[in-house]
């Protein structure tokens, strides 16, 4: 009875970590107010599949070429452990997107936006002669702003405000991860044309907007109630 409660224990926090941005103003500093409505997660169509991974997919891959260990986050790590390891890599993306997605975006460079966003490159017949089977290599070929790199540690911060049962601050920062998760792949769908249209370029530019509103908001709820000594989150 002992080892099937451990298992039930594990494969739940599992499933906790799989979930499914405001444009930069530096006066802002408090997005109160700001409404917060869940999306659905995009099926696996053929134009995803063209393109590259469902936002699910990405997910997992995520979890499992740059966290190994993500599937015990919710279970296993405190907050202050979840802090440590998720929000350099969260804070870092903030910066990368006022700065290299902003220029991306307001250049309408469809290379970098591609290359900001990559996913990392899959297993080699090389990596199965490298020490730790090409990992490295692999996590350091995602994009500065890609799914794997920032999003799922967004949905694995998130997911450590919970433990047995997701709390609804839990559910509010994965609703915003959705939303930023939406934009990203709406951007490469775009970028993956080439060349793109006037109309392709005032809709990137907006998703923009979108994206920075969602990490804003994502920001606010992490910061919510924590202890001051706690680490929070800065707005774009």
């Amino acid at each position: 009875h002992v080892k099937m409660q451990i298992l039930k224990l594990a494969i739940f926090a599992a499933v906790g970590t799989i979930a499914h941005a405001y444009t930069y103003h530096p006066g802002l500093r408090s997005p109160t107010g700001l409404s917060v409505k869940p999306i659905q997660a995009a099926s696996n169509t053929p134009k995803e599949r063209k393109i590259g991974l469902s936002r699910r997919n990405c997910l997992v891959l995520g979890s499992a070429v740059l966290y190994p260990n993500a599937a015990l986050a919710s279970g296993r790590a405190t907050l202050d452990q979840a802090s440590d390891r998720y929000l350099p890599r969260i804070s870092a993306a903030g910066s990368v997107y006022k700065k290299e997605v902003y220029k991306a975006i307001s250049s309408g460079d469809s290379g970098l936006i591609l290359s900001l966003t990559q996913p990392p490159r899959g297993k080699t017949k090389a990596d199965k002669q490298s020490a730790d089977g090409g990992f490295a290599e692999r996590a350091a070929s995602a994009g500065a702003f890609s799914d794997e790199r920032v999003l799922t540690a967004m949905d694995l911060y998130a997911a450590a405000f919970s433990d047995r049962k997701e709390t609804a601050k839990t559910k509010d920062m994965k609703a915003e991860v959705a939303r930023l998760r939406s934009v990203v792949f709406t951007w490469r769908q775009l970028a993956s044309k080439g060349k793109m249209s006037g109309a392709d370029l005032s809709k990137i530019k907006a998703l923009y907007k979108e994206g920075g509103d969602a990490y804003n908001r994502y920001a606010f709820k992490a910061n919510e109630g924590l202890n001051i000594k706690m680490k929070r989150l800065d707005y774009l």
